[in-house]
């Protein structure tokens, strides 16, 4: 894991994510060489979601905070590149555009980097960033 600096694309993307979920306040950290950032969850009083870079496959990850666990085993809640391509749509590849749910798993389309798969679990707790004042800002389609 490693620090995201403050001039890098990284950490615009950080902000832009923190921007759409709502008004998160950004407290950065440092735990057993971890660099991450606190955020207020944009939907539940009370509760924090834990935002980390890895810089070996450039991603930003979001999870939801949860005491006395591992950084391996918060629920991860959304992941996307932490870079920006000048070609790139005005979110940056970091919202899906549309997402078709099935009975266990949710697939993302994305302009740019194709379709990814993630558990139903996972969708839910992303989907849940959003209420009625911040809108998902993406298609959604069941199969039922």
């Amino acid at each position: 894991m490693s620090e995201i600096h403050p001039s890098s694309d990284a950490f615009e993307m950080l902000k832009l994510f923190c921007f759409k979920i709502g008004e998160g306040r950004i407290e950065p950290h440092v735990d057993d060489g971890v660099h991450y950032f606190m955020l207020y969850h944009p939907v539940v009083d009370n509760e924090y979601l834990l935002v980390h870079y890895n810089k070996a496959n450039q991603r930003i990850y979001v999870r939801e905070f949860v005491e006395e666990k591992s950084l391996e085993e918060l629920p991860l809640v959304h992941s996307f590149n932490s870079f920006i391509s000048e070609a790139e749509e005005e979110d940056y590849g970091i919202f899906p555009f549309a997402v078709d749910l099935h009975e266990e798993k949710a697939i993302y389309h994305y302009r740019r980097e194709g379709i990814i798969k993630v558990p139903l679990a996972q969708y839910r707790r992303f989907n849940f960033l959003f209420d009625g004042r911040n809108p998902i800002p993406w298609r959604e389609k069941s199969d039922e």
